[in-house]
C-alpha cells in the first residue's frame, strides 16, 4: 500500500506534511516494481495507493506500465477537484482508461470508529455517490486509517449499504457496452458484497442464473417489438446473487433493487436476517456457480 511519490524537491513539498512520512521517492518504488517484475510476480502482487494524490497518475501510472502493471486507487472524494496535487476526475478518468481500479477511502478521511451513526452513513454514501457520478464504478473500499469495526461493517449494514446503492442499467443495450459497464448491475453488487462479507470472515459464491420473462409485443414499438416477435415475446436474461456460507447452512442473498424503488414493483429485501433465505429479484431457469478465474465482466458473455 502507497499513498504519495515524489521525484524532486518540488514534488516533496508537494506532499502534505502530515503524509509525508508515508510518502517513498520515485527511485525507490520503481526498484520495488523492477524487483516484482524480475521475479515474475506481476499477476500475484496487489499495488494500492490510498488518498489520491496527484503523484498515483503524475509518477506511479508511468512506472507501472513499463513493468506491464496496474494498481488500485482508493479515493478521498471531498479532496478530488478541491485540493492542490490530489487527483482531479480527469486524472482519475486517465487512471481508469489505463487500467486502474477506481475505488472510495470515505468522503473527507475521517476515522469512521470516531463519528456517529448519521456522520458514517454520510461518509459511505457520499464518496459512493461522487465517484459512481463520474466514473461508474465504486464496487471497492479501503477505510481510512484502516480504522473499522463491528459498527462500521456487519453483515446487515453490508448488505443494506450495497442494497440501497443505486441500481445503474448500462448506458446502451448494445452487448459490449453491456458487459463493461457490469458494475452498476446485479453482478457488481453481489461482487461487493462478496468482498465485505469476506472482509467479515464470512465465505460466500456468486451464483448467475438464465431467467426467462414473456412479454407482449404489441405493447412495445420499433425494433423492441421486432425482437420480441422473433422470439414470441421470450426475453431470457441473467441475474446474480449471492450464497452466503454460514456454519449452520448455506443462505440465499440478493441486493439488487435499493428500497426505495419498492413502489414500482420491483423484489426488494427489507430486510436482512443472518440465516434466513432471501428473495431472489428473478426466479432462475438454471444456475450455475461463478468460477473464480472468471473475468467479473465478462460473466453475461460466458453464461
Amino acid at each position: 500500500m502507497y499513498h504519495g511519490l515524489w521525484a524532486s524537491d518540488a514534488d516533496y513539498d508537494n506532499i502534505p506534511v502530515v503524509d509525508r512520512p508515508y510518502a517513498i521517492h520515485s527511485t525507490a518504488f520503481e526498484a520495488q516494481m523492477a524487483r516484482i517484475s524480475d521475479l515474475g510476480l506481476q499477476r500475484n502482487v496487489l499495488i494500492t495507493f490510498d488518498d489520491g494524490h496527484a503523484s498515483s497518475r503524475t509518477v506511479a501510472m508511468p512506472i507501472l506500465a513499463k513493468y506491464g502493471m496496474v494498481a488500485k486507487i482508493f479515493v478521498t472524494t471531498a479532496w478530488t477537484d478541491t485540493l492542490d496535487h490530489f487527483c482531479t476526475t480527469d486524472d482519475l478518468l486517465a487512471l481508469k482508461r489505463a487500467g486502474w481500479t477506481i475505488g472510495a477511502h470515505g468522503h473527507t478521511h475521517r476515522f469512521l470508529t470516531t463519528i456517529n451513526d448519521d456522520e458514517l452513513e454520510s461518509e459511505l454514501r457520499n464518496s459512493h455517490e461522487l465517484l459512481a457520478s463520474h466514473m461508474g464504478d465504486t464496487a471497492e473500499m479501503s477505510f481510512p486509517g484502516g480504522r473499522f469495526g463491528e459498527r462500521e461493517i456487519d453483515a446487515a449494514k453490508a448488505f443494506y449499504l450495497v442494497r440501497d446503492m443505486p441500481y445503474q442499467r448500462a448506458s446502451s443495450r448494445e452487448p459490449q457496452t453491456i458487459i463493461d459497464e457490469w458494475r452498476g448491475t446485479c453482478s457488481g453488487k453481489h461482487y461487493l458484497l462478496k468482498a465485505l462479507f469476506a472482509e467479515l470472515g464470512y465465505s460466500s459464491r456468486v451464483v448467475v442464473c438464465t431467467t426467462v420473462e414473456h412479454f407482449d409485443p404489441q405493447k412495445y414499438e420499433g425494433r423492441m417489438r421486432t425482437l420480441l416477435e422473433e422470439c414470441d415475446g421470450r426475453f431470457v436474461d441473467a441475474h446474480n446473487y449471492l450464497i452466503l456460507e454460514l456454519p449452520e447452512g448455506e443462505m440465499i442473498v440478493d441486493a439488487t433493487w435499493p428500497i426505495a424503488t419498492k413502489g414500482r414493483g420491483t423484489v426488494v429485501n427489507e430486510y436482512f436476517v443472518l440465516g434466513e433465505n432471501q428473495k431472489i429479484a428473478a426466479e432462475p431457469s438454471q444456475s450455475w456457480k461463478v468460477p473464480t478465474a472468471v473475468i467479473h465482466k465478462n460473466i453475461k458473455m460466458k453464461y
